[in-house]
């Protein structure tokens, strides 16, 4: 007899109910998969995770069920010493397949459980299924930089669209206990804004490169800045706030009619709290708003911090030079 599977931490399930709701529709079904791994990724404890909703990072393809960690040793963290149930439910004509997720049936009706089986231990159960070639772990510290960025900067987007799940404090205690890196960005984000400087304003370039300029050049700076054009070209010069405060600046110099250029300047007080990095990916979004379609930075090859910031926001080195001034730099290029 073939079955279909479903995973829990809740024992003793006979039947299981209608519940859930079918994609794009009120129906209420039961779900289930014929994949025993993938059932085996809903076998959530709650106390022991510190949070009531799962949260599972897996699919099906081809069969397969995948599992994509987001952070290192996440398959580990949620599921090592968790036991739970695997119920077994004999597939009937009851059973409609998922329109677009293979592996995965629902019924409209609920279902009578054919056997329970118990498992010891989630993790060591799952490393079973991947030896044999069911299962695949995408681990994190597998995973390319790239890709890791992109893990990264989703979380950071999620918890903002989240709202940091303030109506949830167990998902959001979750959520900033394994991926704090994210959420401390994406608090920070939420302060940051981008303006142009206006006149009168040469006060804020205390703290920075720009201090040691003459009055006169700061004056003519921000002229150049409110009308637009230095030397013929497109130039803006942008106030970096935290709070209502300055923290930096950033420019932005035409190159040609789609090629840009940043120039970020982050206050010494303020220098390692990933403003530069927030404060470059709003401008770089303002200057493809505008119609440009490629940024280009030059770097000196000895400044490592602000090589990893351009890589970070994603610009690829293209070559290393001997400037006008005996200097080697790097340029790196981004689209946008």
């Amino acid at each position: 007899m073939k079955y279909l599977y479903h995973g829990s931490y809740v024992s003793g399930i006979q039947e299981l109910k209608a519940n859930s709701k079918l994609h794009d529709t009120e129906q209420n079904v039961v779900y289930l998969t014929d994949n025993i791994p993938y059932a085996l990724f809903y076998i959530w404890d709650a106390e022991y995770n510190g949070m009531p909703g799962k949260y599972v990072t897996g699919w099906l393809k081809d069969g397969i069920a995948y599992y994509e960690e987001q952070f290192p040793e996440q398959l580990k963290t949620l599921y090592q010493g968790v036991c739970g149930y695997l119920y077994h439910i004999a597939m009937t004509s009851n059973f409609q397949e998922v329109a677009g997720h293979a592996n995965m049936f629902y019924s409209l009706e609920d279902c009578e459980v054919a056997k329970e089986e118990y498992i010891e231990d989630v993790y060591e159960e799952l490393l079973k299924y991947e030896a044999m070639g069911q299962m695949k772990v995408l681990r994190y510290n597998e995973q390319t930089q790239d890709r890791k960025q992109a893990l990264h900067e989703k979380m950071v987007m999620g918890f903002q669209r989240a709202n940091f799940y303030q109506e949830n404090e167990a998902k959001a205690v979750f959520m900033k206990k394994h991926f704090p890196k994210a959420w401390a960005e994406a608090e920070v984000s939420q302060q940051i804004s981008i303006r142009p400087i206006q006149s009168g304003e040469q006060d804020l370039f205390d703290d920075t490169e720009y201090e040691t300029m003459s009055a006169a050049e700061k004056d003519q700076m921000i002229a150049e800045s409110l009308a637009k054009n230095h030397n013929g070209r497109y130039f803006e010069f942008f106030v970096v706030e935290s709070g209502g405060n300055c923290v930096g600046f950033m420019s932005l110099y035409a190159h040609s009619e789609t090629v840009i250029s940043c120039g970020p300047e982050i206050k010494r007080h303020s220098r390692k709290k990933g403003y530069g990095y927030l404060g470059e990916r709003l401008i770089l979004d303002y200057a493809k708003s505008i119609g440009y379609t490629e940024a280009i930075a030059q770097v000196r090859v000895e400044n490592t911090a602000s090589r990893a910031l351009h890589e970070k926001l994603g610009f690829t080195l293209q070559k290393i030079y001997v400037n006008q001034k005996g200097r080697e730099v790097c340029e790196y290029r981004k689209e946008l």
